[in-house]
């Protein structure tokens, strides 16, 4: 049975709630692990569960599509895969090495189920941008509120170590500069994750309650302080601008949004004006932030990788998974390029790029189609932030990746392949 209809229907809601579950199980990654009869079971436990047991229901009676493009990225997906699955094996801490060979396996397969069901139905990307907006909007609420009462409390956070770092809400980082973190657990990953959400809310219709929602998460992300986050927006709304100028098609569908971006930006430096005014003041920590930009630990890790690599450099399989915490002694480098660089070596790292830069092909390739512009520069945001973010295999960015290559556009995707 045929089961694609030429009009989106009540079924988008499947795929629809697996990306919905996913974006919402990384913002409120901070809420915690669960401990049955000695099994810790984390939120990515849960949701992947959920996604596996209902692609399993749904499928069982129904075929589904793959595309030329599905193909190609799978292919890349699963290479790379199998190859972490050798570099696990001669890692110098095999059990730590196979868990998070496991952890990719996960990845591969919530890869597989999110493009296979955005092929086979037609989805209505517009108003699953509202949903996640609307997601967005309500992560960003409540972090901003569990933030307040920290700002207010200030004196007593710095004063007690045991408070700098809760786990949700805050966090008191280098500096003494408190910042937001949600229940992402880190304000980094927090900027990143909810700028799909930001950037759906700029693209969906105009409304004063969306305006509303924007502001919301503007100040969240304002809160939030990244460092890295404020170079990536500007960068790769700059990379949207020069594309909108070489192509008529592009600078149509970008010209609005844009604009937007740009009234957004002005618009927080309001909202951060009437923050300072009210509660504290966050330009003053904002420049501190960038004042001990220089200083950041990363810079100091990233070189000892580097010079770990030139001592001994084996192009082949290297110190293998987690070799760079090791290297590190138990920290993690913030930057995903050098991570996998350094773990999986050059045969692993050049099929990741190789994956990589096919995905950013196909995102840049859809930019002209109505709702795809959110999820190309949330992609983009994700390439800028990896050089402050150990997230190769965060499930969020397999998500993203999964929706650009699994969602159908007839006139690149004309062949396809039934299974």
């Amino acid at each position: 049975m045929n089961i694609i209809s030429s009009k989106p229907n009540r079924r988008i809601d499947l795929p629809a709630t697996f990306v919905l579950l996913i974006v919402g199980t990384s913002l409120a990654w901070g809420l915690g692990v669960l401990e049955f009869r000695g099994i810790k079971i984390a939120p990515w436990d849960w949701a992947s569960l959920i996604i596996g047991a209902l692609w399993a229901h749904y499928f069982s009676y129904n075929r589904f599509k793959v595309t030329q493009a599905i193909l190609v990225a799978l292919f890349l997906a699963f290479l790379f895969t199998t190859w972490m699955g050798i570099c696990a094996f001669v890692s110098s801490q095999p059990e730590r090495a196979l868990t998070m060979f496991l952890l990719q396996i996960r990845n591969l397969l919530l890869f597989f189920c999110i493009t296979t069901l955005f092929v086979t139905f037609r989805i209505d990307l517009e108003r699953l941008n509202v949903w996640i907006f609307g997601l967005g909007v309500i992560i960003a609420f409540i972090s901003v509120i569990i933030y307040i009462p920290a700002v207010r409390e200030y004196n007593n956070i710095v004063s007690n170590p045991a408070l700098w770092k809760p786990g949700i809400g805050y966090i008191l980082d280098q500096g003494g500069v408190l910042r937001l973190i949600g229940l992402a657990k880190d304000p980094n990953f927090y900027s990143a994750w909810l700028s799909l959400s930001f950037f759906a809310g700029i693209m969906s219709s105009r409304s004063r309650l969306k305006w509303l929602g924007i502001a919301i998460i503007a100040l969240s992300l304002l809160l939030a302080m990244s460092r890295a986050y404020t170079v990536v927006l500007p960068a790769s709304t700059l990379i949207l601008l020069v594309l909108a100028v070489l192509n008529v098609k592009l600078r149509r569908a970008l010209k609005g949004y844009i604009r937007s971006i740009i009234l957004v930006a002005v618009f927080s430096l309001i909202v951060g004006a009437v923050w300072s005014l009210t509660l504290n003041d966050i330009w003053e920590s904002i420049l501190k932030r960038a004042e001990l930009a220089g200083t950041t630990p990363r810079f100091a890790m990233w070189q000892t990788l580097i010079e770990n690599m030139k001592s001994d450099f084996n192009p082949i399989v290297g110190q293998g998974l987690r070799g760079a915490e090791q290297a590190l002694e138990g920290k993690y480098s913030h930057n995903s390029y050098l991570d996998v660089l350094f773990e999986t070596r050059v045969i692993g790292f050049s099929i990741w790029s190789l994956f990589v830069v096919f995905v950013t092909i196909l995102a840049i390739r859809r930019l002209a189609e109505p709702g795809w512009v959110p999820w190309a520069q949330s992609w983009l945001i994700i390439l800028g932030m990896f050089l402050s973010l150990s997230a190769p295999y965060h499930p969020y960015v397999w998500m993203l990746a999964a929706v650009i290559v699994g969602t159908r556009q007839n006139a690149i995707e004309s062949q396809e392949h039934f299974v």
